[in-house]
This record gives structure tokens, C-alpha cells and sequence, in this order.
């Protein structure tokens, strides 16, 4: 439990990490990107300037700026020897000359925009030119940038990943030290508990042949052995809490295994004025451990006769579906709301304390129940329907 808490606080925390870093990455390329169109912007336009104010030569204007093209007119366009050769100039003179002026583009990394002759007011009636501008040692160096930010965000979340990770353990050992000594304490109080039970055990069954006092002994061993049983389920728990508990898969008949533990519980639901219904499919088989399964099945089928109504009928049930094995137990007269329906596998939980005191639970065997399914991988659930039903469903993956 305290290392699923711990995983647990990591995993939120690395993911507001990263969401918070997704925001920053998203934001910053956002602005990168708007700041890459505006030095795209301010260098074509600073060219046009510079094209525009040459009144004496704008055709021949020299020297041409660097992976440029300027076209005016209907006359032969200038350009960047260097970067572009005639044939791609030509082609994109073509492509130039069946568009509407104004107009601004882009083809591949060439951006181009048309500039009335009035640099500085719009009249319909003047020339125009194009000029073109070769932007892929700007594209590359954004993307350079971007790479760049991208490495140092990894960087910094790896390392506040791993400080995280390092800071899990700080944050949980306090309460892994609660824990434990929790854990020492009720496996050393339940072993010292166990050794004067069974002496009080012992002595009320000499001295219950005392007719006079025959049933305040009898009381007395009531008690005991209900506190025997209490004490063994807090040792069973102890074990799961200490990862000592082991379990040993074969080869299983679970249509047999229900039928041998079940049957029994028919004679106790007839005594309480219950019906037992038992309906098991043949040969349905599970690699698993078969004491644990004794145990859950034992426990579930035990649980159901206890808490059902008077006069009602108990429905146990085994079947295949698929992959899986599928065993049931529903009983009337749940006192469990919907929403409640699996802290029924928490530790001393009881929906009517009175209720379950009536019928001798401890509140740990459902607990114990989940233990041996959690350590089988299995998966044990339930759903009540208040005032009506509860359901409780144990999925063993069957072979």
C-alpha cells in the first residue's frame, strides 16, 4: 500500500510536470514562431526599401542582396545567382504573373510579397514589384532555437523527475514507519493475545462440567473462541501487511472446489431459515492456489448466509465466460449503499455495527477475502443495491 502511494505521488507529480512543461514548450514556440515571421517580414521588407529607393537603376539595381529576386514590371527579374538558378527564377516569374497584385506567398522556403512603387501610400494605379527572399538560414536557426528549448525542457524535467522520485521517499517514510510499527503491533499483540486464550480456552472446558455455572462457561468459551477467530484473521492480515504470504498455483477443478466448500453452508442457511442455491458449470479448471481459493470461496459463501434476509434464498454460482472463471454470490437484504458497495473489503467495516455483532463478524473476513485475491491476482468486487441485494463477484482466470 505505502509503495503504491508512493508510485502514485510520483506519477502526479512527473504529470503536472509535464503539464505545465507542455504549456511552457507550446507557449514558447508560439512566440518563436512569431517572431520568425517578423524577422521573415522585416528583412523582405527591408529589401523592398532598399530595391524602391533606387530610382536611377531599379531594374540593374547592384549588388543584388543575398538570396534575393526582385521583379518590377514586365521587365527581366534580378536575383541571387548564387542561391537560385534561371530556370527557378522563371518559374516563379510564371506563377507570379497569373496572380491578382496584391498578393504574398510562399513556396517552399522562398517567401514573396508585392510593393507598390509609392512605398509609403496606396494607389491602384501604380506599378508594382515582387520581391522574393530565400528564408531557409532563418527557418534553420528558429528550429536550431527550438531544438534547443526542447533539450533544455527534457533536461530540467528529467531532473526534477529524479527529484522527485528521491523526494517520494522522504515524503513516505514517516508514514512507512507508522505503518510498520502498526503492522509489529498487531502481529505482536494478536501472537500475545493467542498464547492466554487458549489457556482460558483450555480452563472453561474443565470447569464447564460444573452444572451450576454451566452457562456462564459456556458464555465464556463463546467469547473466547470468537476472539480466537478475530485474532487468527488479524495474524492471516499480518502476513499480507509483511509480504510474507506465498501462494503456490496447480492445476485446479474449480467446479469441484465450489461444490465441496458450498454444500456444507446448506445446512446452516436451512437452520437459519434460508435456502441455499447452488449452481456450479462442470469441469471449469484455473491454475491458482488452492488453499486460498478454499479460503475466498469459504469466506464469500459464509458471508452471504450471514447478512442475507430470513426466508430468502442464496444464489451461488460458478461459470465460464471466455477466459474466465466467474464465481457469485448474491443474497437480499443489503444494508450497503451503491456507493459504499466495495469498502466492504475494508478492515472492520460494517454498514450496521449492531447487525453484524448479531451475527458474530469480526469486520476482517471480506478484508482477508481481498488479501488472498489481490495476492492471486484475481479480481474480487461487489455491488449493492440498497435494501435489496449485494453481490459480491470473484474473476478467476480460468485454463
Amino acid at each position: 500500500m505505502i509503495k503504491k502511494a508512493q508510485i502514485s505521488f510520483v506519477l502526479i507529480t512527473i504529470s503536472i510536470l509535464l503539464f505545465v512543461f507542455g504549456i511552457i514548450f507550446c507557449g514558447s514556440q508560439f512566440f518563436i514562431d512569431m517572431a520568425k515571421q517578423q524577422s521573415i517580414d522585416r528583412s523582405i521588407d527591408r529589401i523592398a526599401y532598399i530595391y524602391l529607393q533606387n530610382e536611377d537603376n531599379k531594374v540593374n539595381y547592384s549588388p543584388i542582396p543575398s538570396k534575393s529576386i526582385y521583379y518590377y514590371k514586365n521587365y527581366s527579374p534580378v536575383y541571387d545567382s548564387n542561391t537560385f538558378t534561371k530556370e527557378q527564377v522563371f518559374y516563379y516569374v510564371n506563377y507570379w504573373v497569373t496572380l491578382d497584385p496584391p498578393f504574398e506567398g510562399k513556396i517552399g522556403n522562398l517567401v514573396y510579397k508585392t510593393y507598390k512603387e509609392d512605398y509609403f501610400s496606396y494607389d491602384s494605379s501604380s506599378a508594382y514589384c515582387i520581391v522574393a527572399l530565400d528564408v531557409s538560414d532563418t527557418v534553420a536557426m528558429f528550429h536550431q532555437f527550438t531544438i534547443k528549448l526542447l533539450s533544455i525542457l527534457i533536461v530540467i524535467l528529467g531532473l526534477l523527475s529524479c527529484l522527485v522520485c528521491a523526494l517520494s521517499f522522504v515524503v513516505v517514510k514517516p508514514i512507512k514507519d507508522t505503518f510498520s510499527k502498526q503492522k509489529m503491533f498487531i502481529s505482536d499483540a494478536s501472537h500475545e493475545l493467542k498464547t492466554p486464550l487458549t489457556i482460558i480456552s483450555a480452563s472453561t472446558d474443565v470447569i464447564r462440567k460444573d452444572p451450576v455455572n454451566a452457562q456462564w462457561i459456556n458464555n465464556i468459551k463463546l467469547q473466547t473462541q470468537r476472539l480466537e477467530g478475530l485474532v487468527n484473521d488479524m495474524l492471516t492480515l499480518a502476513k499480507f501487511d509483511e509480504a510474507k504470504f506465498t501462494v503456490c498455483p496447480t492445476r485446479v477443478n474449480l467446479s469441484e472446489v465450489v461444490t465441496d466448500c458450498v454444500l456444507p453452508f446448506e445446512a446452516l442457511a436451512y437452520e437459519k431459515g434460508k435456502q441455499l442455491s447452488l449452481s456450479v458449470e462442470k469441469d471449469v479448471f484455473a491454475n491458482c492456489d488452492l488453499n486460498c481459493l478454499k479460503k475466498v470461496v469459504t469466506i464469500l459463501t459464509d458471508n452471504a448466509v450471514k447478512y442475507a434476509e430470513e426466508r430468502s434464498i442464496i444464489y451461488v454460482s460458478l461459470v465460464k465466460e471466455g477466459d474466465k472463471a466467474i464465481f457469485t454470490t448474491k443474497n437480499d437484504g443489503s444494508i450497503i449503499h451503491e456507493k459504499d458497495s466495495n469498502r466492504i473489503f475494508e478492515r472492520f467495516y460494517r454498514g450496521d455495527s449492531s447487525r453484524s455483532r448479531e451475527s458474530g463478524g469480526s469486520g476482517l473476513g471480506l478484508s482477508i477475502a481481498k488479501s488472498f485475491a489481490d495476492a492471486n491476482k484475481w479480481k474480487l468486487s461487489a455491488k449493492s443495491v440498497y435494501g435489496k441485494t449485494m453481490t459480491i463477484t470473484l474473476t478467476v482466470k480460468a485454463s
